[in-house]
Protein backbone atom coordinates (compact mmCIF):
# COMPACT_ATOMS: atom_id res chain seq x y z
CA UNK A 1 0.00 0.00 0.00
CA UNK A 2 1.26 3.19 -0.83
CA UNK A 3 1.91 5.93 1.71
CA UNK A 4 -0.65 8.72 1.63
CA UNK A 5 -0.87 11.64 3.96
CA UNK A 6 -4.80 12.04 4.61
CA UNK A 7 -4.17 15.20 6.47
CA UNK A 8 -4.86 17.87 3.40
CA UNK A 9 -8.18 15.52 2.42
CA UNK A 10 -9.48 16.20 5.97
CA UNK A 11 -8.81 19.67 5.91
CA UNK A 12 -10.17 19.50 2.94
CA UNK A 13 -13.45 18.19 3.70
CA UNK A 14 -13.77 20.39 7.08
CA UNK A 15 -13.75 23.86 4.69
CA UNK A 16 -16.24 22.04 2.32
CA UNK A 17 -18.28 21.43 5.34
CA UNK A 18 -18.38 25.50 5.79
CA UNK A 19 -18.16 26.94 2.32
CA UNK A 20 -20.91 29.39 1.88
CA UNK A 21 -23.65 28.16 -0.13
CA UNK A 22 -24.71 27.65 -3.44
CA UNK A 23 -21.13 26.59 -3.67
CA UNK A 24 -19.29 29.05 -6.80
CA UNK A 25 -15.93 27.78 -8.47
CA UNK A 26 -14.63 31.40 -7.58
CA UNK A 27 -15.45 31.57 -4.30
CA UNK A 28 -14.42 27.92 -3.24
CA UNK A 29 -11.47 29.09 -5.23
CA UNK A 30 -10.78 32.21 -3.09
CA UNK A 31 -11.33 29.98 0.05
CA UNK A 32 -9.02 27.52 -0.43
CA UNK A 33 -6.00 29.58 -1.74
CA UNK A 34 -6.78 32.05 1.67
CA UNK A 35 -5.86 28.84 3.46
CA UNK A 36 -2.60 28.27 2.19
CA UNK A 37 -3.49 26.10 -1.00
CA UNK A 38 -1.39 27.18 -3.98
CA UNK A 39 -2.41 27.49 -7.56
CA UNK A 40 -0.84 25.28 -9.98
CA UNK A 41 -0.17 24.58 -13.41
CA UNK A 42 -1.76 27.38 -15.51
CA UNK A 43 -3.94 29.33 -13.77
CA UNK A 44 -7.70 29.67 -15.17
CA UNK A 45 -9.03 33.53 -15.26
CA UNK A 46 -10.78 34.44 -13.06
CA UNK A 47 -10.34 32.51 -10.38
CA UNK A 48 -7.52 28.90 -10.29
CA UNK A 49 -8.85 25.83 -10.80
CA UNK A 50 -5.91 23.54 -10.04
CA UNK A 51 -4.91 24.02 -6.46
CA UNK A 52 -1.72 22.07 -4.42
CA UNK A 53 -1.40 21.64 -0.73
CA UNK A 54 0.77 19.38 1.32
CA UNK A 55 1.69 17.15 -1.81
CA UNK A 56 -2.52 17.41 -2.60
CA UNK A 57 -3.49 18.25 -6.07
CA UNK A 58 -7.27 19.47 -6.07
CA UNK A 59 -9.17 20.03 -8.99
CA UNK A 60 -12.02 22.44 -8.97
CA UNK A 61 -14.96 21.35 -11.78
CA UNK A 62 -17.52 23.14 -12.80
CA UNK A 63 -20.58 22.85 -15.08
CA UNK A 64 -23.90 25.02 -15.34
CA UNK A 65 -24.57 25.42 -11.07
CA UNK A 66 -22.77 21.60 -10.43
CA UNK A 67 -18.95 22.16 -8.12
CA UNK A 68 -16.87 19.15 -8.26
CA UNK A 69 -13.70 19.23 -6.28
CA UNK A 70 -11.29 16.09 -7.18
CA UNK A 71 -8.33 15.01 -5.95
CA UNK A 72 -6.06 12.26 -7.15
CA UNK A 73 -4.65 10.00 -4.47
CA UNK A 74 -2.56 7.63 -5.83
CA UNK A 75 -1.62 6.22 -9.66
CA UNK A 76 -0.71 2.58 -11.17
CA UNK A 77 0.44 2.63 -14.33
CA UNK A 78 -2.04 0.86 -16.60
CA UNK A 79 -0.10 -2.39 -18.46
CA UNK A 80 1.34 -5.77 -18.53
CA UNK A 81 3.97 -5.18 -15.29
CA UNK A 82 1.16 -2.85 -13.53
CA UNK A 83 0.64 -4.46 -10.28
CA UNK A 84 -2.75 -2.65 -10.24
CA UNK A 85 -4.09 -4.22 -13.23
CA UNK A 86 -3.13 -7.88 -12.65
CA UNK A 87 -5.01 -11.50 -14.25
CA UNK A 88 -7.14 -10.14 -11.25
CA UNK A 89 -7.85 -6.89 -13.40
CA UNK A 90 -8.02 -4.23 -10.74
CA UNK A 91 -7.70 -6.28 -7.19
CA UNK A 92 -4.81 -4.03 -5.78
CA UNK A 93 -6.41 -0.60 -6.10
CA UNK A 94 -9.51 -1.61 -4.93
CA UNK A 95 -7.89 -3.36 -2.10
CA UNK A 96 -5.89 0.04 -1.31
CA UNK A 97 -9.21 2.23 -1.74
CA UNK A 98 -11.28 0.00 0.68
CA UNK A 99 -7.85 0.45 3.06
CA UNK A 100 -7.77 4.21 2.88
CA UNK A 101 -11.46 4.99 2.60
CA UNK A 102 -11.29 3.55 6.63
CA UNK A 103 -8.16 5.67 7.36
CA UNK A 104 -10.08 8.51 5.88
CA UNK A 105 -13.59 7.73 7.49
CA UNK A 106 -11.91 7.09 10.84
CA UNK A 107 -9.89 10.30 10.35
CA UNK A 108 -13.13 12.66 9.68
CA UNK A 109 -15.02 10.77 12.20
CA UNK A 110 -13.14 12.18 15.33
CA UNK A 111 -14.23 15.76 14.15
CA UNK A 112 -17.55 14.83 12.15
CA UNK A 113 -20.49 12.30 12.01
CA UNK A 114 -20.07 10.46 8.90
CA UNK A 115 -22.35 8.40 6.94
CA UNK A 116 -22.01 5.39 4.55
CA UNK A 117 -24.45 6.29 1.90
CA UNK A 118 -24.73 5.75 -2.22
CA UNK A 119 -22.22 7.32 -4.79
CA UNK A 120 -24.12 10.52 -5.56
CA UNK A 121 -22.03 11.52 -8.81
CA UNK A 122 -23.26 10.55 -12.21
CA UNK A 123 -21.61 7.22 -13.73
CA UNK A 124 -21.97 8.25 -16.71
CA UNK A 125 -19.03 11.24 -16.19
CA UNK A 126 -16.91 9.44 -14.27
CA UNK A 127 -15.09 6.10 -15.16
CA UNK A 128 -15.08 3.97 -11.90
CA UNK A 129 -14.20 0.55 -11.79
CA UNK A 130 -15.20 0.81 -7.78
CA UNK A 131 -16.35 3.04 -5.85
CA UNK A 132 -17.68 4.24 -1.67
CA UNK A 133 -19.62 6.88 -0.39
CA UNK A 134 -20.43 8.87 2.32
CA UNK A 135 -22.06 12.10 3.64
CA UNK A 136 -20.60 14.39 6.26
CA UNK A 137 -22.78 17.39 7.06
CA UNK A 138 -24.06 18.63 3.98
CA UNK A 139 -21.47 17.18 2.19
CA UNK A 140 -20.85 14.04 -0.27
CA UNK A 141 -17.28 12.38 -0.32
CA UNK A 142 -17.03 9.70 -3.17
CA UNK A 143 -13.86 7.49 -3.06
CA UNK A 144 -13.34 5.97 -5.95
CA UNK A 145 -10.84 3.79 -8.77
CA UNK A 146 -11.25 4.84 -11.92
CA UNK A 147 -9.56 3.97 -15.34
CA UNK A 148 -10.50 6.25 -18.49
CA UNK A 149 -8.75 4.34 -20.86
CA UNK A 150 -7.21 0.49 -20.25
CA UNK A 151 -4.58 0.95 -23.21
CA UNK A 152 -3.22 4.07 -22.24
CA UNK A 153 -4.35 5.95 -18.96
CA UNK A 154 -2.63 5.36 -15.44
CA UNK A 155 -5.53 3.92 -13.02
CA UNK A 156 -5.93 6.78 -10.35
CA UNK A 157 -7.51 5.94 -6.47
CA UNK A 158 -9.34 9.61 -6.49
CA UNK A 159 -11.66 11.69 -3.96
CA UNK A 160 -14.46 13.86 -4.87
CA UNK A 161 -16.05 16.04 -2.44
CA UNK A 162 -19.45 17.48 -3.79
CA UNK A 163 -22.56 20.27 -2.22
CA UNK A 164 -25.21 18.36 -0.69
CA UNK A 165 -27.50 20.71 -1.95
CA UNK A 166 -26.78 20.35 -5.99
CA UNK A 167 -26.21 16.73 -5.72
Amino acid sequence: MQKIDLDPACELVGQATRFERPWSAGGISGVLVGSGWQPTGSVTLPCPKRLLREGLALGIESEDESVVLGATLAQWSAGAESDAVAADEYAAAIRECGELSSRLVAALGREHQVEAESVVLDRDDYFFVHSEGWKVADVHLVIGVEHVHPDDTPVELCLYVVDGESA
